[in-house]
């Protein structure tokens, strides 16, 4: 079974495109069509390794010209991208963390975040299956998840 937020077949597209792009693209200029509208706000999408051993990472805000950041990160290192949102009020910043087990890999694991604090990844399972920090009760019952 998939994670509801992405499945299997996404996580092997953005594996592939990865693994073809492993030279970040720089980040859009600021103003560019599709980055926030005047009197947006922009936050940080995070993810944190919270597994014994160094993985693929990627983060990324969820509009087309967000900024997005790969790179091999240890257990408990970190890795930020900036998203962007529209003005408009009680919107919440959104983005995507991915992990694989190298820029090779066509399967990972992939989740939507909001701003409001990094996402931890605690184990890694190939086919979309990672246990998150966001999948724990407690995350759930204080609105995250």
């Amino acid at each position: 079974m998939t994670h509801p937020r992405h499945s299997c077949r996404q996580s092997a597209v953005l594996g592939a495109a990865m693994a073809a792009a492993v030279a970040l693209a720089p980040p859009a200029p600021a103003g560019a069509a599709g980055d926030a509208e005047a009197g947006g706000r922009s936050t940080e999408i995070c993810v944190i390794n919270g597994a014994e051993q160094s993985y693929l990472f990627a983060a990324q805000g969820a509009s087309q010209r967000a900024e997005r950041r790969l790179r091999v990160i240890a257990p408990g290192e970190i890795l930020c991208a900036t998203a962007r949102s529209p003005a408009a009020a009680g919107r919440e910043v959104r983005g995507t963390v991915s992990v694989f087990t190298d820029a090779q890999a066509l399967e990972g694991c992939s989740r939507l975040v909001f701003d409001g604090g990094p996402e931890t990844m605690l184990r890694y399972a190939d086919f979309d299956r990672c246990a998150w920090s966001s999948n724990l009760p407690a995350a759930r019952t204080a609105g995250g998840g």
